[in-house]
């Protein structure tokens, strides 16, 4: 077991600031909260003063590091966002793509899959848009909003299942058709959640990781706008 012990800082839970505390971290995960006189053996690491506190995760990027991720969707873009956010206490964050063409947003679900599959920071992908109202546009271009259509729901499941995705919809571009065929893309997977956690009841891990998917929405969460 990889255990590191970090001292040196307040540390932050939450709720409360701890002081003159050591905060143990066991293979990647946080094991807890010690007092100083009652260290266990590991690595030890003094920080020079400071907060320690776990980071902030921003669900909505449009661009960080000089780059926004409509000039250029690829998974590059997103790590160079990532990393203009993490210098503020951002560590997770979906990359923001605006109301864009049918090939802007395919190449930003193409990017997402590769960069979820790495530790830099990107935890998804936030489309804010084509499938917006007109009427309330906002920053968004008009001439580039259009309704749903069969092919974009497949997109939308395909990257729910490798990415997680946050869509940002108005109600009114849907057909009650498509909108039942999201719905009923998210009620399996939900469904397939709680069945493995009935099938694996010994299993704390695998509990705790799909309970906190379900509690998250981290396969796919929906935005409706009027």
């Amino acid at each position: 077991m990889s255990r590191k012990i970090f001292t040196g800082a307040r540390i932050f839970d939450g709720e409360r600031f701890h002081d003159e505390r050591a905060l143990i971290v066991s293979d990647g995960r946080i094991e807890t909260i010690a007092a100083l006189n009652d260290l266990p053996e590991g690595e030890r690491i003094v920080l020079d003063g400071g907060i320690l506190s776990a980071g902030f995760i921003d669900a909505q990027v449009n661009g960080g590091g000089g780059r926004m991720l409509n000039d250029e969707p690829s998974a590059g873009s997103m790590y160079i966002i990532a990393d203009g956010h993490r210098r503020y206490g951002t560590t997770a964050l979906l990359p923001t793509l605006i109301t864009d063409t049918a090939d802007a947003t395919k190449a930003a679900i193409e990017a997402a899959k590769d960069a979820v599959k790495t530790n830099r920071g990107v935890a998804g992908l936030h489309l804010e848009g084509p499938h917006l109202a007109p009427a309330r546009k906002g920053a968004h271009l008009a001439s580039l909003m259009r309704p749903v259509e069969d092919s974009d729901i497949k997109a939308f499941i395909v990257a729910r299942e490798a990415i997680g995705t946050l869509l940002a919809l108005a109600a009114r571009t849907f057909t009650a058709l498509a909108l039942l065929c999201l719905l009923l893309a998210a009620l399996r997977k939900l469904l397939t959640l709680c069945r493995n956690l009935l099938l694996h009841p010994d299993n704390t891990r695998r509990r705790r990781r799909h309970r906190s998917e379900v509690r998250t929405g981290r396969q796919g969460i929906g935005r409706l706008h009027q």
